[in-house]
């Protein structure tokens, strides 16, 4: 895929971890790659793909687990969830596409509300305010990455338990593997 865009032209290319909703749901659960592989992959483009091609591969894994060269010369990895809201194809506001599949997160229609009010008013936006990132939960609240990750996919994290902090399932795992120490050790 790297060598494709790159002989076709493309400036960069980039490889997002499948999230645990909408389609991508089952896909993750049964097919998707683990933990290690996805970190064995990055880790690969990191030390012998990206050197020899000299182009741009991004990998969409939480900014724990980047070089400290990339945190530095980039803004990847920083969460715009507290700056954000989304308005879907059918004129509903969410935060990013969520509302798609989570009615709960859908805060007003385009057509009908006014988003200053929906911003200063909605119940959700609210307590995702007073949560994230302070009362980030599990690995999340550990990572001294927290207040710019936030969770890294706060939305896919609602979706997958109904609770704004709730730990990003990708550190959760990468944890129960061992690629973060625990405290005090």
């Amino acid at each position: 895929m790297i060598k494709l865009a790159k002989s076709l032209g493309c400036g960069s290319i980039k490889f997002n971890l499948v999230q645990h909703m909408g389609r991508g749901e089952d896909f993750a659960e049964k097919s998707g790659l683990g933990g290690k592989e996805i970190i064995d992959l990055f880790q690969n483009n990191e030390t012998k793909i990206h050197p020899k091609l000299k182009f741009n591969v991004h990998f969409d894994i939480p900014i724990a687990f980047k070089p400290i060269r990339s945190l530095l010369s980039s803004n990847e990895g920083r969460c715009t969830i507290l700056n954000i809201l989304s308005i879907i194809a059918d004129g509903s506001i969410s935060i990013c596409g969520i509302g798609v599949t989570i009615p709960e997160l859908v805060f007003g229609q385009i057509a009908d509300d006014k988003l200053e009010h929906i911003w200063k008013t909605s119940p959700k936006l609210k307590t995702l305010r007073e949560e994230i990132p302070e009362k980030l939960e599990g690995i999340c609240s550990q990572c001294i990455h927290r207040d710019t990750c936030l969770g890294s996919c706060v939305a896919n994290n609602y979706h997958q338990t109904k609770n704004f902090s709730s730990p990003y399932f990708f550190c959760e795992d990468a944890t129960r593997l061992g690629f973060f120490r625990k405290q005090g050790k």
